[in-house]
């Protein structure tokens, strides 16, 4: 084929323009894009592998123990009995502990042979010839004579059975014959309280708690304002009864709550 200028000329023209073998190659690509969607959509999707569960496998008794003899899981810090510790025959008492999680040691309170108590740190001698060595929370480990010994705390002795209090004896036929309820009047002639003194032997003065020079001022927020007040005041003392009172003492008045037992 011969070359002219004429043909050079015609040439470019019978070429695809790039705008258009680009257009070209996107829709190649959005098609090859819709044909994997339209694949995974209607291809379905199975099990891969094995999609049975694997069983539970239970560690044999003796696989147990040795686990948990070596391992605490609610204390994991704490130090590990073995076969090589044992209670120590020492003449020492553990009194209390102190576990420092954070660097691992904390210290104990030990009595020795005098029954003299100390406080140790891990580390410590104790006596001669006997270290604290690690310290948990109801026994300490001790180093002695080349081996681990252990000290607990005494827990043999029961816990103090509660003892309940006894309950007053001031009762409210008491308290009506040994207070001494006296009207208090100020300018001309007007009722401002009721003074109250000890009567008889004064027990129920003093456990009812009112001091000498005690004024009540105020009956269950009631102002005092009449001599009837005081028979008011000694209606109310029945079995069980509590009273709320406003006492004038020192120039000061508080509150004071009067509590009659059943």
């Amino acid at each position: 084929m011969r070359l002219t200028l004429a043909s050079l000329r015609e040439f470019p023209r019978s070429r695809m323009s790039w705008p258009a073998m680009l257009e070209l190659v996107l829709v190649a690509v959005l098609g090859t894009q819709c044909a994997r969607i339209l694949w995974a959509a209607v291809t379905p999707v199975g099990a891969f592998g094995d999609w049975r569960p694997q069983p539970v496998i239970e560690m044999t008794p003796r696989a147990r123990a040795a686990l948990f003899a070596g391992f605490d899981p609610f204390y994991r810090t704490a130090p590990v009995q073995t076969n090589t510790q044992t209670v120590t025959g020492l003449t020492l008492q553990l009194f209390g502990t102190r576990v420092n999680e954070a660097s691992g040691g904390g210290s104990a309170i030990i009595a020795g042979p005098d029954g003299a108590q100390a406080s140790y740190a891990v580390g410590d001698a104790i006596v001669s010839g006997v270290i604290l060595k690690a310290v948990a929370v109801d026994h300490v480990v001790l180093s002695h004579a080349g081996s681990d010994e252990l000290l607990f705390l005494d827990q043999s002795k029961p816990a103090p059975v509660p003892v309940e209090a006894p309950r007053s004896s001031l009762r409210a036929d008491r308290m009506r014959t040994e207070l001494g309820l006296v009207p208090r009047t100020g300018a001309g002639g007007l009722v401002t309280g009721i003074a109250v003194a000890p009567a008889g032997s004064g027990d129920a003065f003093t456990q009812a708690g009112f001091r000498p020079g005690d004024v009540i001022v105020s009956i269950d927020g009631r102002p005092v304002r009449a001599s009837g007040d005081v028979q008011a005041l000694v209606q109310t003392l029945n079995p069980g009864a509590q009273v709320a009172l406003q006492v004038e003492r020192g120039g000061v008045v508080v509150p004071l709550t009067l509590v009659v037992p059943n």
